[in-house]
C-alpha cells in the first residue's frame, strides 16, 4: 500500500493571523467597556447651624412634655435613641423644634429647601458648570412628595433647562437613595447628571399613643 499524504486545510501564518485577530478584538471589546464605567465626580453634604443642634437631654424632654406621645411611646422612643448611636451634635429641622411639632407642608418645603439648594450651589460653583449644561436631574427624598415636585424647585431655583430630563423619587423610604445611584448609573451612559438627595423629617413626626 503506498503512503497517503495530507495537507493542513490552512498554514501555520493563516493559524497565527486567526489567532492574533481574535485576541485584538476581545481586546477592543474590553477596552469598550471600560470606557462605560461611570464614576462619582464630586459630592457635596449640608451642614446644619449650630441653632438646629438638638441634645439627647433635649429631645427626650420634647417627647414628654410636647403633648404629641403617649408616656409609653416617649419611654419607648427614649430607649431607641441611647441605643442608636446618635450623639449631642445630632440636629433637627427647626420645625421639630417648636412645641408641638410643625409637622406643615409649607414646613416641609422650607426644609427641602434649606438642605438642597446650597449643596446644588456648592457644587455647581465649585467646577463652573452651567446648570443649563445638565442633561438630567434626580432628586430623592424619604417620604415628602410635593407639588411642583423637588426637581421643579431646583430646576426653578438655578435655572436649569425647561426640557430637562428629571426624576423625583419620593415615598420609598430610605430606598430612595440606593435606588437613584442605580437610575444615574443607567443614565449617565449618555448623558451629564445632578443628583440631588434628601430626607425630609417636618411633616413625617409621627404621632402616635401607642407603639
Amino acid at each position: 500500500m503506498g503512503t497517503e499524504i495530507f495537507e493542513a486545510p490552512f498554514s501555520i501564518s493563516t493559524f497565527f493571523l486567526v489567532i492574533t485577530t481574535l485576541i485584538t478584538y476581545f481586546l477592543y471589546l474590553a477596552l469598550i467597556r471600560s470606557n462605560s464605567v461611570i464614576y462619582l465626580i464630586d459630592f457635596a453634604c449640608y451642614l446644619p447651624a449650630d441653632n438646629l443642634r438638638v441634645t439627647i437631654a433635649s429631645f427626650v424632654e420634647h417627647l414628654h412634655i410636647g403633648g404629641t406621645f403617649s408616656t409609653d411611646c416617649s419611654e419607648f422612643q427614649e430607649r431607641v435613641v441611647e441605643r442608636s448611636g446618635i450623639g449631642d451634635e445630632a440636629c433637627m429641622p427647626i420645625a421639630l423644634h417648636e412645641l408641638p411639632p410643625e409637622a406643615y407642608f409649607k414646613a416641609s418645603l422650607e426644609e427641602v429647601e434649606q438642605v438642597l439648594f446650597p449643596i446644588v450651589e456648592d457644587l455647581l460653583s465649585k467646577h463652573n458648570i452651567s446648570p443649563t449644561s445638565i442633561d438630567i436631574l434626580i432628586s430623592n427624598c424619604s417620604l415628602f412628595c410635593p407639588t411642583p415636585s423637588i426637581t421643579a424647585m431646583i430646576t426653578n431655583k438655578f435655572g436649569f433647562r425647561s426640557n430637562i430630563k428629571s426624576f423625583s423619587l419620593s415615598g420609598m423610604g430610605c430606598g430612595a437613595g440606593l435606588l437613584s445611584i442605580s437610575l444615574a448609573k443607567d443614565l449617565l451612559k449618555v448623558s451629564q447628571e445632578f443628583i440631588g438627595s434628601s430626607s425630609e423629617h417636618g411633616s413625617h413626626f409621627y404621632e402616635c399613643l401607642s407603639r
